[in-house]
């Protein structure tokens, strides 16, 4: 439901926005358009202006975990009292019996941004690099990074049109990636390994964490606690998924 529902308010955006850049930039000019619209959405769309935080990932590990290993990739989970694994096609599901869980999405079944805009769209790719740059394209994780670094508060009246449409579609999809971000929003770097975490366990029950290896694969990962604080999540317990975290073709 919530990815459904941060799909549905990018697209409201995206609607809103197109609309209105189209009637003021024919008056104003679009940068005037682009900066008016933004600004006056502030307090409708609070997540544009949330940026990631940066973690510090130690390398000391604090847990004796459980190994696992789904959709060729190995880690594991900080907790050793599995009471059940789910395999399906499209994500694995593991319960413990402290109520805690953890889903594995399947990364081919996920969707792959670089791949949307220029393989999928090659009339377009030439077109992308030149609004994007070829260092956000390069990679998924630097076009996330772009996404979720971008603000409205960079826009100015003062900025170059092709500055102001690039961060403009930046910021049109960064409400679809901003799942559970509204307790934190961090990024980190380990080894060969980075990504971002939406969600700070000290304020929610819920984390998800995208994870790129240095291949540009994406693992997401979904914990889960009761909201007992009795058994509530702790960074630490995130940490170790990141630290253990390995391609299965490597160990």
């Amino acid at each position: 439901m919530k990815n459904k529902k941060a799909l549905l308010v990018g697209l409201s955006v995206t609607g809103a926005i197109v609309a209105l850049v189209i009637l003021f930039g024919v008056l104003f000019g679009v940068q005037t358009a682009a900066v008016f619209y933004l600004k006056k959405t502030q307090g409708e769309y609070p997540e544009l202006y949330v940026l990631p935080h940066r973690l510090e990932v130690p390398s000391e590990l604090k847990f004796a975990g459980r190994k696992l290993s789904f959709f060729g990739y190995d880690f594991e989970a900080p907790w050793t009292d599995v009471e059940k694994e789910d395999t399906r096609q499209s994500f694995a599901r593991i319960l413990f019996k402290s109520g805690k869980a953890i889903v594995v999405f399947n990364p081919v079944e996920g969707v792959d941004l670089v791949d949307e805009f220029m393989e999928k769209n090659p009339e377009y790719a030439d077109k992308m690099v030149s609004v994007f740059g070829q260092e956000t394209m390069k990679s998924n994780y630097s076009l996330y990074k772009a996404i979720l670094n971008a603000t409205p508060n960079e826009l100015s009246v003062f900025m170059p049109k092709k500055d102001v449409v690039r961060l403009s579609i930046l910021l049109i999809l960064k409400p679809m990636l901003l799942v559970n971000a509204q307790s934190g929003l961090y990024s980190f770097e380990y080894q060969d390994l980075r990504g971002f975490q939406f969600g700070n366990p000290a304020r929610t029950s819920k984390v998800m964490v995208h994870i790129f290896d240095k291949d540009d694969g994406k693992l997401d990962l979904l914990i889960f606690a009761p909201k007992d604080p009795a058994t509530s999540l702790s960074q630490d317990e995130i940490i170790h998924l990141i630290q253990t975290l390995r391609t299965a073709s490597l160990g």
